[in-house]
């Protein structure tokens, strides 16, 4: 696009009407262009607020989601920890009964009596503590699902 300058002059020719006419029509166009700059100035100052409340709102939002996985990995390590301490004592309590010659299954039905081990935690136990047979059921592991049930 090739771009021209015209003299009052000849733009007022061009255009057929007087030399004023010519003038004010630039002035006019001139002045236009200037609001419409100035109106988006101002668009564009209101639009870098909003991102930088956006922002602020990304990074507040971003912590908190740190926040909550470390908590829930703490969580899952520690509930983890104690399955695992539980299932290792009935495991040893098993081999005791296997190496006694005593029943197993009566040996896993004492097991099931017995409380899980909470005072690592800190926390009180909950008011019926899961067995190995929950965990079996809860897995779909064991053949049976009915012999296993919750005391």
């Amino acid at each position: 696009m090739t771009i021209k300058t015209l003299s009052y002059a000849a733009l007022a020719e061009r255009l057929k009407c007087g030399l004023e006419t010519a003038r004010s029509l630039v002035t006019g166009e001139v002045a236009t262009l200037k609001a419409r700059i100035e109106s988006l100035q101002a668009e564009l100052v209101k639009l870098e607020a909003t991102a930088a409340r956006h922002r602020a709102d990304y990074e507040r939002e971003r912590d908190r989601a740190d926040r909550l996985v470390s908590e829930l990995l703490k969580v899952t390590t520690n509930t983890t920890n104690e399955m695992a301490a539980k299932l290792e004592g009935e495991i040893a309590a098993l081999r005791l009964a296997a190496e006694g010659g005593a029943d197993i299954m009566g040996a896993m039905a004492s097991l099931d009596r017995l409380p899980a081990p909470w005072p690592m935690t800190g926390r009180a136990p909950p008011r019926d503590s899961w067995t190995f047979a929950d965990l079996c059921v809860a897995d779909k592991a064991t053949p049976n699902p009915v012999r296993y049930r919750r005391a």
